[in-house]
């Protein structure tokens, strides 16, 4: 349901739940901030009312994603999804969703990023840890991309348990 929420859902994929180990194993989860000391000019909306619609997702998610592509990663170009901006990453095995989300507080730009895993029908059940170690290296690309070529603040990097305590 997720998925299909963002529009992201195809029909011969679907979303892995509960107990997997890629909840604990691939910290996928990212928090940063973007301030006028990251030397980064970020576009402004003109309408402060409407937070889903910020130029800012899609400028700084386009950024991500290009940096991906010249490293050789198989990424669509980022859309907008229900209340967040959403992209797909591939691998042999696995598909990811990756999402961005932003909320502007006291002239700080404060953005998650996150990928959850979808696995196509009739393949494996769960991603195999070779499939682990590609998302991890993927991880280890965004938060390089993001600490030197971005120069975000505040970055925090961790894992689905980590984040949400279960």
């Amino acid at each position: 349901m997720f998925a299909r929420q963002f529009g992201m859902a195809g029909s011969t994929d679907r979303v892995m739940t509960a107990n997997e180990p890629w909840k604990t194993n691939v910290k996928g989860r990212f928090y940063f901030e973007i301030t006028s000391q990251s030397g980064i000019m970020l576009p402004v909306t003109q309408d402060k009312n409407d937070i889903f619609r910020d130029p800012a997702a899609p400028f700084v998610f386009g950024e991500i994603v290009k940096r991906l592509r010249v490293r050789g990663y198989d990424v669509s170009d980022p859309r907008q999804g229900k209340g967040c901006f959403v992209s797909r990453a591939s691998f042999p095995r696995l598909a990811l969703d990756l999402m961005l989300m932003i909320e502007r507080q006291n002239g700080v730009a404060k953005f998650r990023f996150w990928g959850l895993p979808r696995r196509r029908l009739f393949r494996n059940a769960t991603p195999s840890p070779s499939d682990l170690m590609d998302w991890e290296a993927m991880c280890d690309v965004v938060q390089v991309i993001l600490e030197q070529e971005l120069k975000v603040a505040a970055l925090r990097r961790m894992s689905h348990h980590e984040a949400f305590g279960r």
